[in-house]
């Protein structure tokens, strides 16, 4: 029967090759759409990762309630026991310890509410490959009484680079506290409102001005993204057990998830309209042949051939169009996509963001095999009227069609 039905699609070349290069076209168009929001999903989370949370973060159990108003309270202590038990993990690519306090930062002039935050200047710049740096230079681990500051905070402040600069943040005791720094960067994250508060400085500053040698979070990196699930579910228990909890970024970064649904929702809606208009398309070349070929169906008829058996002969020339189409824009779209990545698409800066981008096509087997599957669906869906008509012929009116 394959044989027959590849015979019988030789048999109108051109109108075949309509079908072929509609359905082909439509598997292109998913798989093509489908990849460019494959990149933005996986170029999203680096920015997340690499820009601001790192992979995991790991807290004092409560810490995310209101340790950030009162990071007295949820202290880690002496993290380097921590450290070093993380570090010890295969997957674990560097660990970092983090102060972060609510503070105000002056220009002598004007004062603005800060998120201060405080790290080891070398495994933060390993970790930070996504932070654009607009002007001077990152922290470096010789650095003393030295701050980077976003983009935005920089302008309300009007701070340039080697401008000295006063933080005002309350200490571990409750009292009030000041240092001095020096700007020697001006960074730029993916997101806008980060940059509006952001200060970074070495982390022994820091905690100089909170009056104590403690960190209120560790930052885990992996060697892999995809790794992620794996390292929580190995460590949580020891976690728990001293009295700690880990976030993942996709927890610290609730919004992804929300991007995400956003463009799921879209490229859903685009694949019904892709399916329709493959079916539209099929369905008209399929129904011209069956129209054309309703004399040679009655005759099988007519010569005891069961109408069943005719109609799995059309379904599984359809099913057999389709797959060569499917295959073909399978194909097409992955020479398409090496070719539009090795190009590049310049993309504006997205909502809440300063930053543009080269969006590239990521096709991976699952967006492929989800784009064979639409080929074959709106296949199958469009020999649905050619099978009506076959299980519906009188054979003496197809018979006199002939004549």
């Amino acid at each position: 029967m394959i044989k027959l039905a590849a015979r019988n699609l030789l048999r109108h070349r051109k109108r075949t090759a309509t079908a072929v290069a509609a359905i082909a076209f439509g598997v292109v168009c998913v798989a093509l759409i489908g990849g460019f929001f494959q990149h933005i999903y996986e170029g999203f989370a680096e920015a997340i990762i690499r820009g601001q949370t790192g992979h995991v973060q790991i807290f004092r159990s409560g810490y995310n309630e209101g340790g950030f108003r009162h990071p007295d309270r949820f202290n880690l202590g002496d993290t380097s026991a921590l450290v070093k038990s993380l570090e010890s993990r295969p997957e674990v690519a560097s660990v970092m310890s983090r102060l972060s306090l609510q503070g105000l930062m002056s220009n002598g002039a004007a004062d603005l509410p800060v998120v201060i935050e405080g790290g080891e200047p070398g495994k933060e710049a390993s970790l930070s490959s996504y932070v654009r740096v607009r002007a001077g230079r990152t922290l470096e681990d010789g650095d003393d009484f030295a701050a980077v500051v976003g983009r935005g905070l920089a302008e309300s402040l009007r701070l340039d680079v080697g401008r000295r600069t006063t933080l005002l943040a309350s200490t571990g005791g409750g009292a009030i506290n000041t240092i001095d720094v020096t700007v020697v960067g001006i960074f730029e994250t993916y997101s806008q409102d980060y940059d509006a508060r952001a200060v970074k400085v070495p982390l022994k500053v820091l905690q100089q001005l909170f009056g104590a040698d403690v960190a209120t979070s560790v930052v885990v990196e992996l060697v892999q993204t995809g790794q992620t699930s794996t390292f929580l579910e190995s460590v949580d228990a020891d976690l728990r057990q001293a009295g700690l909890e880990r976030r993942s970024w996709r927890e610290l970064a609730d919004f992804y998830e929300k991007t995400v649904e956003l463009y799921d929702g879209q490229y859903r809606v685009l694949r019904v309209i892709v399916i329709v208009l493959l079916f539209l398309s099929v369905a008209n070349a399929v129904g011209m042949s069956m129209y054309e070929r309703t004399p040679e169906f009655a005759t099988m008829m007519s010569l005891g051939t069961r109408r069943r058996r005719v109609a799995a002969q059309v379904f599984l020339e359809v099913l057999l169009l389709a797959l060569v189409g499917a295959i073909v824009g399978v194909i097409l779209a992955v020479l398409l996509a090496h070719l539009i990545s090795w190009i590049g698409i310049d993309m504006p800066p997205g909502p809440n963001s300063t930053l543009g981008y080269t969006g590239k096509i990521i096709l991976s087997f699952r967006l492929c095999y989800e784009a064979v599957l639409i080929g074959l669906c709106a296949g199958a869906l469009s020999s649905v009227p050619a099978l009506r008509r076959i299980l519906k012929l009188d054979i003496s009116d197809g018979l006199r069609q002939a004549i």
